[in-house]
């Protein structure tokens, strides 16, 4: 039965081969850290020429066979077996770094000179003998296939013992012991029962003595063990397939810890399942256990003991949709919240994905360019009533100093206009300082004083600051270098600076006492012959703690609680300051002061004296 189909088994046999040698050489490999991915494209060689070699025993069953087919099967009978035992002598030696003497030696022994010599070997006996198919086919069996075979056994094996740290995730031992026991076989099949010739051991045992004791040509077993080969090596590449998809879920999981928004995944009860350094860092102090997984998202970022009222999370496995939220942590920072649904087959949402993004600087940003619209309002309306406020305190003064020039034998009334021309006076002046506040900052610097800008913002917020029971020192000697300078922008700086005393001074005093004190001073002093103007703001108020000190003056970071500051405050003004080529720094002691030092250059002698004409600077006056 065997005899008359043999051709079916060479078609088998070839075909099995042929597949194997396709699948391997189209299996992606790039960037494998598996060494076989070099190789494996010498097995491919291997299946694919004897693979063709069996079908042309088919077609020589069944159309009759010349000397060109002879010619062309000894050559892909040749080749094949030169790939595999190369194949076989590299797999060995790129495991032969390990501790098995052996490997140690085959791979000393096992030089690429072999393969070449074996080749000639089989060359010469070939072109030597009378019948070039039958004494070269066994020239080669002998010389390369066996050996071939046994190499190539031995090296799938030493190879998964070599890898087995990175082979043991991957279910490949079976693979990789059936390929070697397949070689194993096919050696012998292969390698020792060849084409009957006459010489031993060829003469003895041969194709047609293992037909004549089992009454089942041997092709029918190569067949077979080429169909174990072809199945153990398609599995074995699956390594591929698993490192690749591993690769890539580590690249994603290494993207998702990167992004520098808050991610987690979430089970219908809300345990955190999984979540990226983003999502661990704010909460790490607070973690029961090292892993942030199995604990609830309600309980961790928002100290809840049970699911928020309004939780999108929930809405989303109900409702299988994407939903978004903003909600405000306990720290006071805005999170927009996206919850996307993970469905299975069945299009049950069985996971969430919730996304969470910091905005609190965007809505803070948003809130600041509708405060500046406000306060440009605010300013220009400011303007135009200190104008239609000028013109009748102008009158009131005029007339209250008649009052007074023709009162003068009338003591009380003389007393009562000149307190009128004081106070009236006093509103020109509040009036003066909002008219230059509120005037369009340019970006020119001209040389001025100290005095001046100082003394206009003062006039602003001192009433404030005394109807806050806070005590006003301003002690600046006369005679201070001139800097130059931005009124406007100086004026911001001293607005802010005095802004953030109050605001200390009120935390820490309700009402009037004796230390709520913002003290003012001013000198001058030469360093590397550069002379600079030195101003501090002291408070006597709640101070900085030191692990905080280096941030304030950074944008969007405040103190403050929200709502109360935006912490642009001495960001801006360190950024005026920086301008003015000065410096701005901040000492204090938590719960006691905070003093705020501002250097600016001062002007040379001859551009100040260009400037000013020869003209005195107003002092500051102390306000109480």
């Amino acid at each position: 039965m065997f005899q008359n189909n043999l051709d079916i088994i060479y078609f088998i046999y070839g075909s099995s081969f042929v597949i194997m040698g396709i699948v391997v050489l189209r299996q992606p490999k790039e960037g494998s850290t598996f060494k076989l991915a070099g190789i494996l494209w010498l097995l491919a060689g291997f299946g694919i020429s004897h693979g063709i070699n069996e079908w042309l025993e088919m077609w020589a069953i069944l159309k009759g066979g010349n000397k060109a087919i002879d010619l062309l099967q000894w050559f892909c009978l040749t080749t094949s077996y030169a790939f595999l035992f190369e194949f076989g002598r590299r797999t060995i030696r790129v495991t032969g770094q390990s501790s098995q003497s052996c490997r140690k030696f085959l791979i000393k022994y096992l030089d690429w000179r072999i393969t070449l010599c074996a080749g000639i070997i089989v060359f010469l006996f070939s072109v030597l003998s009378h019948d070039l198919l039958k004494t070269g086919s066994i020239a080669a069996r002998y010389t390369l296939g066996f050996p071939g075979s046994i190499l190539t056994a031995y090296g799938f094996i030493a190879y998964y013992v070599c890898e087995k740290d990175m082979l043991s995730k991957v279910n490949v031992r079976i693979p990789f012991l059936l390929s070697g026991v397949a070689f194993l076989l096919y050696a012998v099949l292969s390698g020792l029962i060849v084409p009957e010739g006459d010489f031993f051991p060829a003469n003895w045992l041969n194709e047609s003595s293992f037909l004549s004791v089992s009454g089942i040509p041997v092709s029918f077993f190569r067949a077979g063990v080429a169909v174990g080969v072809t199945i153990a090596v398609m599995e074995i590449l699956n390594i591929f397939n698993l490192e690749a998809k591993n690769k890539l879920q580590y690249e994603i999981l290494a993207l998702l810890k990167a992004v520098p928004d808050r991610i987690i995944l979430l089970s219908p009860d809300l345990t955190i399942v999984w979540a990226n350094t983003s999502a661990i860092e704010p909460v790490s102090n607070r973690l029961n256990t090292p892993e942030i997984t199995q604990q609830h998202c309600y309980r961790l970022y928002f100290d809840r003991l049970s699911a928020c009222p309004d939780c999108h999370t929930l809405t989303c496995f109900d409702s299988g949709e994407v939903q978004y939220n903003q909600r405000t942590d306990p720290r006071g920072k805005i999170w927009d919240i996206r919850a996307v649904p993970i469905k299975n087959q069945e299009g049950k949402t069985i996971n969430v994905i919730e996304l969470s993004c910091d905005v609190t600087e965007k809505i803070t940003m948003q809130k600041n360019a509708i405060t500046a619209r406000h306060l440009t309002s605010l300013g220009e309306i400011s303007a135009g009533v200190a104008h239609e406020i000028n013109n009748p305190i102008n009158s009131i003064i005029n007339c209250a100093q008649l009052i007074a020039d023709k009162s003068e034998n009338n003591l009380k009334i003389h007393e009562y206009s000149i307190g009128i021309i004081l106070e009236a006076e006093r509103i020109a002046s509040i009036v003066r300082s909002l008219l230059s506040f509120a005037r369009e900052s340019k970006s020119e610097k001209i040389v001025t004083d100290i005095y001046t800008p100082l003394n206009e913002i003062l006039s602003i917020a001192g009433t404030q600051m005394r109807k806050e029971g806070i005590a006003l020192i301003v002690d600046l000697p006369d005679g201070l270098p001139y800097i130059s300078a931005n009124k406007q922008q100086l004026q911001q700086v001293f607005l802010n600076i005095t802004s953030n005393s109050r605001y200390a001074l009120n935390e820490k005093y309700n009402g009037k006492h004796k230390d709520k004190i913002l003290k003012i001073t001013g000198k001058e002093y030469r360093t590397n012959e550069t002379s600079y103007l030195r101003l501090q703001f002291i408070d006597y108020g709640t101070g900085i703690p030191p692990n905080i000190l280096e941030k304030v003056k950074e944008p969007f970071f405040s103190t403050k609680p929200v709502g109360k500051g935006t912490g642009l405050g001495l960001s801006i003004s360190h950024g005026i300051i920086n301008d003015h080529n000065g410096r701005l720094d901040i000492e204090s002691s938590e719960g006691q002061y905070a003093c705020v030092n501002i250097e600016l250059p001062a002007v040379v002698k001859e551009e100040k004296d260009s400037s000013t004409n020869g003209k005195t600077r107003p002092p500051v006056q102390n306000g109480k």
